[in-house]
């Protein structure tokens, strides 16, 4: 039994927060009478709710209502008010602003869809409502509400003042344009995560990808994407640069509309994370899963891939039209050449800025943009380290060991393995794997030179257990945007981020993009020469 003083205490907390909250209260009443399909939401009642709700917050926090039996439930009603009305004014926002975010062939079906979600957010906030009355029931005070009249009418978008400011002067236009377009791009590199998320049939629902789908990512992509509009709208905005190219609007539409998208997306998912086992009265289930993962899945992350992903095109499509076209240098991967992994990260280089780049190696030139064109360049490379390596190796006078080798004082096996060291110990040839074993000699010395046993030997170590690398420069160039250029040089200028043996080194800051093409990538597989 409750003690006389906890009674006295709690009767006391609960008529200061009827007082208080007397607004909120009133407004309740009115909802809750009005039948769900008259019950519309505007941006002045959403407002309105979301302040309120706000302050009672704060009041049962203070009051410890989260350790209370009686307390909890109506706390966690408060949180669901607080955030599905701020979720609810996002939407609202978009679905007006979307009729000038350029949206094109998408905004019919985008209002649509939008319109349908709205109706849901309209139920939950309809019934968050009224359950709202139903959890100050048991704290046994009459409840003396009276009718609520505010004006929460929409402001009439048809009345639109005329364009009467003075447009900006371009300045450095094009340099803005491509920092921006780069910055986008950066930014949203996992765009196809949500593209899967979208594909996810319910059955898959409950087992989703909480790792990517996270209020923290979420909010993070979110304030990302913040940073990006504000860049357009301090950069690009009313500038005569902007009135000029009608790609430049669609994309500050993109941005704006993947901005709500993400706010509301955000929402959604801190809820899930800190409420949804919130106690709801059977009858008055609203945040049914089937229902709140429709929201996030069909419609949310839908739209946001879409966004994006045109975004991502309309960035790409702005480098090659203000790009310039540079040619750089660099030396092609020092120690196993392009396999699976430097060709991997080359071309989604080339890839992540949707441009053409070419790289051209003696008198071949190939796209870029395929991992295994890049790859091809390896035939050309081998050639041109096999060739340095027979010069080097003929350079030698081996006539020593050969005679050696033929009087039968020295195995062939020992006298190849003197040679292979000699031209480590020269620098033409690097070791991976010390001591050497050499189990193999792939010749046969009644048939040929003990050069030639040296050669196909180290061909052999090369090609099938990787022991040795040929220490040999080959230079290849990539001709395209200087964004892209520059970012191969720079992956090239730290030896595409690999070790001697084909494992990862850090990325340099600048190619922070690439961590997520690396997550996809294995580890290479011995090669047969």
């Amino acid at each position: 039994m409750p003690h006389r003083e906890d009674v006295i205490l709690e009767k006391k907390v609960a008529e200061l927060f009827l007082a208080k909250m007397s607004p909120l209260l009133n407004y309740a009443q009115t909802a809750s009478d009005l039948p769900l399909e008259e019950f519309h939401l505007t941006r002045p009642q959403l407002n309105f709710v979301k302040s309120q709700s706000e302050r009672a917050e704060e009041m049962l926090d203070g009051f410890g209502a989260k350790n209370n039996r009686i307390w909890y439930p109506i706390r966690e009603n408060i949180a669901l008010l607080k955030n599905f009305s701020e979720a609810a004014y996002d939407l609202l926002h978009l679905l007006y602003a979307s009729q000038h975010y350029n949206l094109g062939e998408q905004l019919e079906q985008f209002v649509a869809d939008t319109i349908v979600q709205k109706r849901y957010l309209a139920k939950i906030l309809h019934l968050g409502l009224r359950a709202f009355l139903q959890y100050l029931e048991p704290l046994g005070i009459p409840l003396k509400t009276t009718p609520f009249v505010a004006d929460f009418q929409e402001i009439d978008a048809s009345l639109q003042l005329p364009f009467t400011r003075r447009l900006t002067e371009t300045g450095n236009g094009k340099q803005q344009v491509d920092t921006l377009a780069i910055s986008i791009l950066n930014s949203t590199e996992e765009v196809n995560n949500f593209r899967h998320l979208a594909a996810a049939k319910p059955s898959e629902w409950r087992n989703l990808d909480f790792d990517f789908l996270s209020e923290t990512r979420l909010r993070s992509m979110e304030v990302n994407m913040h940073v990006l509009q504000s860049m357009y709208d301090t950069y690009i905005a009313n500038s005569e640069m902007e009135r000029s190219d009608p790609d430049l609007p669609i994309l500050r539409g993109r941005i704006s509309t993947a901005l709500h998208l993400l706010r509301v997306s955000t929402i959604f998912i801190h809820f899930y994370e800190r409420h949804m086992k919130m106690p709801i009265p059977k009858d008055e289930a609203f945040l049914d899963h089937t229902d709140f993962f429709r929201c996030v899945i069909e419609y949310l992350a839908r739209y946001i891939h879409v966004a994006l992903s045109t975004g991502r095109k309309l960035c790409s499509g702005l480098l090659k039209k203000y790009c310039v076209v540079k040619t750089v240098q660099v030396k092609v991967p020092p120690y196993i050449g392009f396999h699976v992994r430097p060709s991997s990260l080359v071309a989604a280089i080339v890839l992540h800025y949707g441009c053409n780049v070419t790289m051209t190696i003696g008198d071949s030139s190939y796209d870029a943009s395929i991992f295994s064109n890049i790859a091809m360049a390896n035939n050309y490379i081998d050639q041109k380290k096999r060739a340095f390596l027979l010069g080097k190796l003929n350079e030698l006078d081996l006539t020593p060991i050969e005679q050696k080798v033929a009087n039968g004082t020295l195995p062939l096996s020992e006298a190849v393995t003197q040679v292979i060291l000699h031209l480590a110990s020269l620098n033409y040839l690097r070791i991976y794997q010390i001591p050497l074993q050499i189990q193999h000699i792939p010749v046969d010395q009644a048939d040929r030179s003990l050069k030639s046993a040296v050669f196909e030997t180290i061909r052999f170590l090369i090609n099938n257990e990787r022991q040795l690398g040929i220490l040999f420069d080959v230079t290849v160039s990539f001709t395209g945007p200087e964004q892209a250029v520059d970012d191969i040089a720079a992956l090239a200028n730290a030896n595409y981020c690999e070790t001697e043996r084909g494992e990862d080194l850090p990325l340099p800051r600048r190619l922070a993009y690439l961590n997520f093409k690396r997550k996809t990538l294995k580890k290479p597989q011995p090669q047969n020469g």
